[in-house]
């Protein structure tokens, strides 16, 4: 399974970041406690959210198998691996195939995802939900992160933040997610330098951002 985190960023809101190669989706193996419906965006709450999606590393509120579909990157490609019914742009799958950015994704009929590669050169790609349905927490969207996250003001990076002055870059190393940027960056207001793991829970500001990366337990 993928490395799961909560991304909350201030006044932008939370994100499920995943980091991996190999993306299960399906529906959670057990119904979510009414605290963890709630993700908080004040990065100052260091709260801990129990895993409501075991055994998926994307779990949806939705009537489709417990394993339905997989997503995964290889080489410089998405693929999708549909165990149940998909159907990708109107047209139903009975084998692997092939993912591109802006592609919808059908699952049983039910759930309408957007898959989306912002950024070509980061190997990241950012599913969307276009159906009322939800993972069994409150996030903007899912980051599907093969390399690196680029995080600001430009409309090819995966979360658009306007008022930052200067890009974050997310990366993975050694089962960690690490935060590199060209602007002054302060981890719990120590100076941070980069390279600096950021997935326990610590907080991350500069001049004009605050986030918090938290891993699922």
């Amino acid at each position: 399974m993928a490395d799961r985190y909560f991304l909350w960023i201030d006044q932008a809101g939370c994100w499920l970041l995943l980091a991996g190669e190999e993306f299960r989706i399906g529906s959670p193996e057990q119904q979510p406690r009414a605290s963890a419906l709630t993700v908080k965006t004040d990065t100052s709450h260091g709260e801990t959210y129990s895993d409501q999606g075991h055994g998926q590393d994307i779990a949806i509120l939705a009537d489709i198998s417990r394993h339905h579909a997989t997503i995964q990157k290889l080489d410089e490609q998405w693929l999708i691996h549909p165990h149940r019914n998909v159907v990708v742009n109107g047209k139903t799958l009975t084998n692997t195939a092939t993912v591109h950015s802006d592609d919808e994704l059908c699952l049983n009929g039910r759930v309408r995802l957007k898959f989306r590669i912002p950024n070509a050169v980061a190997g990241t790609a950012l599913l969307e939900f276009m159906s009322v349905h939800r993972t069994p927490w409150n996030v903007n969207g899912i980051i599907l992160m093969s390399d690196f996250c680029l995080i600001g003001s430009k409309t090819d990076h995966h979360i658009v933040c306007t008022e930052w002055s200067s890009p974050v870059i997310l990366y993975r190393q050694n089962h960690e997610v690490c935060v590199r940027s060209e602007m002054p960056l302060e981890i719990d207001h120590q100076k941070c330098t980069n390279g600096s793991a950021v997935s326990g829970g610590q907080i991350v500001s500069g001049t004009d951002l605050r986030f918090r990366l938290e891993r699922i337990s």
